[in-house]
């Protein structure tokens, strides 16, 4: 079965190609996900829609789904949520490597930007 527009674009967006430095590394959640499509001109794009759309992915074997804790905004500041995260399964193996790399990089990153700022 041929993927719509919209599959197509969630698997560039999960391809791990190019969004470290916006939202940071992968996996993503819906929200993140919903937010790199309206950048990425899907401007019909709504957390639920999309939400649903990944779940046909997953049942469709185009990416594969992890629970993980997260922060996330509510009426009363910062919570801890668990949500599920999405990989493009055909490219997983390698964006997990390039993940983890981001990731292991990240407190040095803050540390220069930081130092950067109050000079």
């Amino acid at each position: 079965m041929r993927n719509t527009k919209r599959q197509e674009n969630i698997l560039n967006i999960l391809s791990g190609d190019g969004w470290y430095f916006e939202v940071g590394a992968l996996p993503y959640n819906a929200a993140t996900v919903t937010h790199l499509l309206n950048l990425s001109g899907d401007s019909g794009a709504s957390i639920n829609s999309v939400r649903t759309t990944l779940k046909t992915m997953v049942t469709k074997g185009l990416v594969t789904v992890e629970r993980q804790t997260t922060e996330v905004q509510s009426g009363l500041g910062c919570i801890q949520r668990e949500l599920d995260h999405y990989w493009n399964a055909s490219t997983e193996a390698k964006d997990r490597i390039t993940a983890a790399r981001y990731k292991a990089g990240a407190s040095a990153r803050q540390t220069e930007a930081l130092a950067r700022m109050f000079v």
